[in-house]
């Protein structure tokens, strides 16, 4: 077969695949958006369910009984717990594209093929609102079917998307932002990457997606750990005898990221990839309804 006739069979073959893909996540962030519109409504019938929290810093003339000292426990300044989504005139999501959030340990989804669907299914739902939703660093929101085909587009690409958001245009003047990622890079780096977004947006929220296995370290014996590149390899004799403090140093860094988000007023949601990924954006889309 000649060259070109090879090279464009490749080609339709690549496009094929791409556009499956591309339906693939959009019926699969259709379902999720239609179980989180089901498990909202149940959820404020019952009272129940995950809920978004944000905090700030008591001020003189707050209510005693607003004092969340669970929160201000861990850390010197006394915080008020509020649950508010300031009204807006965009929502601009960002999603991690990155190999690291290819892992998954089990027959789940990985942590982009979570992602992934926690963004679209927001998308959908924020434009079947009528309201404008787009990607942070892309062209301007909208709510239209090409709109949302656009987004899907992205997300199924090979975007230079990293495991940080990096801002490449301004944010619009009262725009929501939506980050999600496993934000597993070291806390100094997240600060300095996020403070860009924290000067021009007060309404932010981080939705960190994890393996179950990043949290537990579940494993057994020896154990080779291989990092993105083939170099980063790292071998444990015995998985056992640094579990415990395995945990400890994941745990001290979710607070780091949750404390960051206080710090800004911003809201934090952790989800497991092995759990359904309806209950974070029904969480999200309760919040945004209040």
């Amino acid at each position: 077969m000649p060259a070109f006739l090879q090279n464009a069979l490749n080609l339709r073959t690549r496009a094929q695949s791409a556009a499956s893909d591309i339906q693939s996540l959009m019926l699969t962030a259709q379902k999720a958006a239609d179980s989180a519109m089901h498990g909202e409504r149940a959820q404020r019938k019952a009272g129940s369910g995950e809920k978004f929290w944000q905090f700030r810093e008591y001020v003189q003339g707050d209510r005693p009984q607003d004092i969340d000292w669970r929160q201000s426990a861990k850390t010197q300044r006394i915080y008020i717990r509020q649950k508010e989504w300031q009204s807006t005139q965009n929502t601009l999501l960002w999603c991690s594209h990155s190999p690291r959030m290819d892992f998954t340990s089990g027959s789940w989804d990985s942590k982009q093929g979570s992602a992934n669907i926690i963004t679209m299914a927001l998308t959908i739902l924020i434009a079947r609102a009528h309201e404008k939703v787009g990607l942070l660093n892309h062209a301007q929101a909208g709510r239209s079917e090409k709109t949302l085909e656009s987004i899907a587009n992205i997300l199924c690409g090979k975007n230079s998307a990293g495991t940080l958001p990096s801002l490449t245009r301004p944010i619009p003047k009262d725009s929501a932002v939506i980050l999600v990622s496993d934000f597993l890079d070291e806390i100094e780096e997240i600060k300095t990457q996020l403070a860009t977004i924290a000067e021009q947006s007060d309404n932010v929220v981080i939705i960190q997606t994890l393996d179950p296995a990043e949290l537990s370290l579940p494993y057994e014996g020896r154990v080779v750990f291989e990092g993105v590149h083939e170099s980063d390899q790292e071998t444990v004799q015995n998985v056992a005898s640094i579990r415990a403090q395995y945990q400890t140093k994941i745990t001290a860094h979710i607070e780091a990221l949750k404390t960051l988000c206080v710090n800004y007023g911003w809201h934090y949601l952790l989800h497991k990839t092995d759990e359904a990924v309806s209950a974070p954006i029904a969480a999200l889309w309760q919040e945004m309804q209040s």
